[in-house]
């Protein structure tokens, strides 16, 4: 897992992930992802997340709160299953055939039903991020090298220990405490893959609610979108139009600054300047001399990396899906 990265002193990149739109990130992700603050920017089709000092410190209080007290972590997968139960319960309420049926207002409802079970899982998915498993990691990494065996290459016992075995861990000489740190990443790991079963039924639900809105209205999926939650209900339910130079913008660009006050979220949407001199801190303004990104899986690796081309060069891409060999480290556009 790449380390999170230092952007420009107290910004930190966190990741970046494709098509998450205004809408979707002011109700969603701007709400419910940041313990304390950040900063959200949309830019060429994708969402990049950055964390300031301050949230990068509470999220490594998180971290460390999971070695002493083990069910805080126990209670978070716990709180994963009742979301995959929750998300499947309410899957008949977001068919298209049951969407149409649906009055103005009963449509707005389902956006807003989907927009809170959303926030309900980023505030709890959060914690298997790699600004909050960083820290447990490189910990990881300083007690494997203690031992011999592993002392010049940590990443091969890492992929020789795939899920935590106490018993292998044992005969390697780890102590209690140690057998703990590693434990709870291996918690974390299994946290990130089950939730990725609620990230697919999101972009299904969203993608639901956005075809059906788009008949409608006859707006494209994108423009709906670039629209804030109370320009959506005006178009859905009064048929009142939005201002397409203000939504227009949305769709290319737009910087979301994110603080929380208690039990208050503050959001302001930063101006175009403001977001201009944002972009230029940002990964978009540094050099790339580094593979930033999402990993699929938390963990650490080591091999050669493999660029995957565009699956749309049939020829190219079965060439190279033929040439991969075991250990190798895969690099693809976002899907």
């Amino acid at each position: 897992m790449a380390p999170v990265r230092t952007v420009k002193q107290d910004l930190y990149f966190l990741w970046e992930e494709s098509f998450i739109e205004y809408l979707w990130a002011t109700n969603t992700t701007a709400k419910a992802y940041f313990l304390r603050e950040g900063y959200l920017v949309y830019h060429n089709e994708a969402l990049v997340a950055y964390a300031t000092e301050k949230e990068m410190i509470a999220a490594k209080r998180i971290a460390l709160k999971f070695l002493s007290h083990p069910k805080y972590l126990l209670k978070f997968g716990q709180d994963i299953e009742k979301l995959i139960d929750l998300f499947e319960l309410n899957r008949p309420l977001f068919k298209a055939q049951d969407l149409k049926k649906l009055s103005a207002q009963e449509l707005f409802k389902r956006y807003e039903l989907l927009m809170k079970m959303v926030r309900k899982f980023m505030s709890v998915y959060r914690v298997a991020d790699p600004h909050y498993t960083q820290h447990l990691d490189e910990l990881a990494i300083k007690r494997v090298r203690l031992h011999s065996e592993y002392r010049e290459h940590p990443e091969l016992f890492f992929s020789t220990l795939a899920r935590y075995n106490e018993k292998r861990l044992t005969q390697l000489g780890f102590n209690k405490e140690e057998k703990r740190l590693f434990w709870s990443i291996d918690k974390i790991a299994r946290l990130r893959f089950r939730g990725k079963t609620v990230e697919g039924r999101i972009e299904t639900f969203a993608q639901e609610l956005l075809t059906e809105t788009s008949r409608r209205t006859r707006y494209s999926d994108s423009q709906i979108s670039s629209l804030s939650l109370a320009e959506l209900k005006a178009l859905l339910i009064k048929s009142k139009k939005p201002d397409p130079k203000l939504q227009k913008r949305r769709a290319i660009s737009f910087a979301l600054e994110v603080s929380n006050k208690g039990q208050t979220t503050i959001i302001k949407t930063l101006d175009a300047k403001r977001t201009d001199n944002l972009l230029k801190k940002s990964a978009f303004g540094v050099s790339t001399d580094e593979i930033i990104g999402t990993t699929a899986y938390p963990g650490v690796a080591s091999g050669f990396v493999r660029f995957a081309p565009s699956p749309v060069e049939q020829r190219k891409y079965g060439d190279f899906i033929m040439s991969l060999n075991r250990d190798d480290v895969l690099v693809a556009s976002m899907t």
